[in-house]
């Protein structure tokens, strides 16, 4: 990534609830719920309804027509006063049982210069964060990339990564802002989220079973993480960039 110009090595924070799973972590077991877990939280921080779902304005001006019927709706109401849409999402079968893995990317979005080559986490980045625990743990993203790939590639699954991109999610047009991607809408997120800074992994087979019916994670085990410890908090995190 380039920060203030400046390319430098990729790297990433992870927040735990017990030093047991950041270690864990660390030694490369990657525990990655399920898309429909976030979905289902109630909680303002990991909550999300429309998590890896396409959604757009039902207010825009649209018809359905199935060659016999059309139906036209504006401002949400069809024009016959029948019906009224309020939020419409679109995905894919079994989209809510694929593995994501959550993390925060340190770039521009939260990094603030205090001296020459001398970085810390802005405020809002810190309080979102501690919201998702007490421990943290500091790696290299491009290192866990290249070993979650090869964990992939040995299984014939595919695996999709990126920094999470920021809008104001309900008054998207899907007709515009979509692409024939599936997985394109595991990486939008409403921008009330944006202080999360988050990068997202995601994997999956072409049935997108990997995450059995009866269970909401799954487990990648990979080599351990070489580049990487646990730190004891993020408010006097200093990173120097040389």
């Amino acid at each position: 990534m380039y920060l203030d110009g400046m390319q430098i090595n990729n790297w990433a924070i992870k927040s735990f609830q017990t030093k047991q799973y950041a270690e864990a972590f660390l030694a490369g077991e990657l525990y990655m719920k399920e898309s429909g877990f976030f979905r289902k939280l109630d909680d303002s921080f990991r909550g999300d309804k429309y998590d890896s779902k396409g959604i757009f304005d039902s207010k825009l001006k649209f018809e359905f027509n199935n060659g016999v019927n059309k139906l036209m709706f504006i401002d949400g109401k069809a024009t016959n006063g029948d019906i009224y849409i309020d939020d419409i999402t679109f995905g894919f079968s079994e989209d809510n049982k694929i593995p994501i893995l959550c993390q925060a990317i340190l770039d521009s979005g939260n990094l603030v210069c205090i001296s020459n080559g001398k970085y810390t986490l802005n405020k809002q980045f810190t309080v979102e964060m501690n919201k998702f625990g007490k421990y943290f743990v500091l790696f290299s993203i491009d290192e866990l990339i290249y070993k979650l790939t090869n964990f992939v590639r040995d299984r014939k699954l595919n695996i999709k990564y990126g920094k999470i991109v920021y809008k104001q999610i309900a008054k998207r047009n899907p007709f515009e802002d979509y692409n024939s991607d599936i997985y394109e809408p595991f990486f939008i997120k409403d921008s009330s989220y944006r202080n999360q800074n988050e990068f997202r992994i995601i994997i999956d087979n072409n049935n997108h079973t990997l995450v059995s019916a009866i269970s909401d994670y799954y487990i990648a085990n990979i080599d351990k993480l070489e580049y990487a410890c646990i730190l004891g908090t993020l408010d006097d995190l200093i990173i120097s960039v040389v």
